[in-house]
């Protein structure tokens, strides 16, 4: 049996899993055109993915993308984690966006000396709002104690990554698709 070490609190685990159809090369042609393809489908239990309790209620999760298009995958989520664990993960892109939008402002406005204050404000608001953005989401997760609302899902044809702040999840699903795991973090 695969064996997941055990992290600081509030650390991700990821557990990879990987099927034969795996190829760079058929990853990269999806990415750069556009695609699909089947991915493993990992079994994730019965227990709850942020609390723990076991549950049969289950939720939807559709981790295509403008690129990629896959089916959905069902994962265990009680109706008290509902409202904080999130379907989508793109708070770090949006931030990442602004922070790059915002100082490419603020430097072109300085390197033209047009209207610099205008430029550099708008820079400095674009950083300053992406730095809000990330601190709202984080304490939200961290809001509720107990819980481990860091769960993510990425597929690519042939691979399938579920990333989780939950030990428990973590092994299960290592155990669970020992057949498939191809690298544990």
């Amino acid at each position: 049996m695969p064996e997941v070490a055990r992290k600081s609190d509030g650390a991700w685990y990821a557990v990879v899993l990987r099927t034969s159809e795996f190829s760079h090369a058929k990853n990269f042609v999806n990415g750069a055109v556009g695609g699909g393809g089947s991915f493993p489908h990992p079994e994730l239990g019965t227990r709850c993915v942020c609390c723990d309790r076991e549950t049969t209620e289950t939720r939807a999760f559709d981790p295509s993308t403008d690129r990629i298009r896959a089916s959905p995958i069902d994962f265990p989520l009680c109706k008290d984690c509902h409202s904080h664990v999130k379907l989508n993960h793109h708070t770090g892109q949006l931030a990442g966006a602004g922070l790059c939008v915002g100082l490419g402002l603020g430097i072109w406005g300085a390197m033209i000396k047009l209207a610099i204050v205008a430029w550099i404000g708008f820079g400095l608001a674009a950083v300053i709002l992406a730095g809000f953005y990330v601190a709202r989401d984080r304490r939200r997760d961290r809001a509720v104690r107990g819980h481990h609302t860091g769960f993510e899902l990425g597929v690519f044809p042939g691979l399938c990554s579920v990333r989780t702040t939950n030990h428990r999840l973590a092994q299960e699903v290592a155990e669970r698709n020992a057949r498939l795991v191809s690298r544990i973090r």
